[in-house]
């Protein structure tokens, strides 16, 4: 794989700094599209964990807010947003079909950060770099990166 594309080791590491899997796709995928990465992972800080409430997986939320970087529009065009509907709507197939869910709080095992007397098992985020990876090269091979 292209040193330019995500992997497990790269999510991973970023994700044992700090940051959440919504930071890491959308700031990965901005910075390959040639925005600045740091104001993409400020901007999705609040996305992760299923924007903190356990919905949807902060690594598809930040590959979705990546299709629409690259393929939205500023002024309304049916066309232009039915093909951003469909590629969103390919993209969250995909990655449901390999994972399961599009849910956080199913991804992670039922901890949902929501409830604010829950405790993460140890291994509660042992998967989020695969999510975030796929999340990343499913977006990339929809913008030809």
């Amino acid at each position: 794989m292209s040193d330019n594309h995500m992997t497990e080791e790269k999510a991973l590491a970023l994700m044992e700094e700090g940051f959440h899997c919504s930071q890491v796709v959308f700031g990965h995928l901005a910075g390959r599209l040639g925005f600045d990465e740091a104001l993409a992972r400020r901007l999705t800080a609040g996305l992760g964990a299923g924007f903190c409430h356990g919905d949807t997986c902060g690594a598809v939320a930040g590959a979705v807010l990546a299709l629409g970087l690259a393929q939205g529009f500023d002024k309304p065009d049916a066309d232009t947003d039915a093909a951003l509907f469909a590629a969103v709507r390919e993209l969250e197939k995909v990655f449901e079909e390999e994972h399961g869910s599009l849910l956080c709080r199913e991804l992670l095992g039922g901890f949902d950060r929501a409830d604010l007397s829950a405790v993460s098992g140890e291994h509660t985020y042992d998967n989020c770099p695969a999510y975030c990876t796929l999340a990343c090269a499913l977006a990339e091979k929809r913008l030809g990166l």
